[in-house]
């Protein structure tokens, strides 16, 4: 993964557990990046940017706050290593806007 770990540090043991999930929606990220934008409108292209941007910070969001699968140094450093949207998960913690798809 590319996330900024010099400046972050090194991920936390328990960054196995997450690290299949998180390197197959950043290959299909760079993939989506990748693919030819012609024909389509510049708010188009970012569309399947932003959806694996959810689906990856819905990923983390589920598995600290509902199931309680991760802990919270893990948690702590996706948000950090910007993994994560931290934003869109304040927005998800507010009463009412539990499906909230983007800010």
């Amino acid at each position: 993964m590319s996330y900024k770990r010099s400046a972050v540090g090194a991920p936390p043991a328990s960054y196995a557990y997450v690290a299949p999930i998180l390197a197959a929606l950043e290959a299909e990220l760079r993939a989506k990046v990748s693919e030819s934008h012609e024909g389509k409108r510049k708010t188009e292209s970012n569309w399947p940017i932003i959806q694996i941007n959810h689906q990856r910070t819905r990923y983390i969001y589920d598995l600290y706050y509902i199931h309680g699968r991760i802990d919270r140094p893990l948690y702590d450093w996706c948000v950090r290593a910007k993994v994560v949207d931290a934003n869109l998960i304040a927005k998800w913690r507010k009463p009412g806007y539990e499906k909230l798809c983007s800010t």
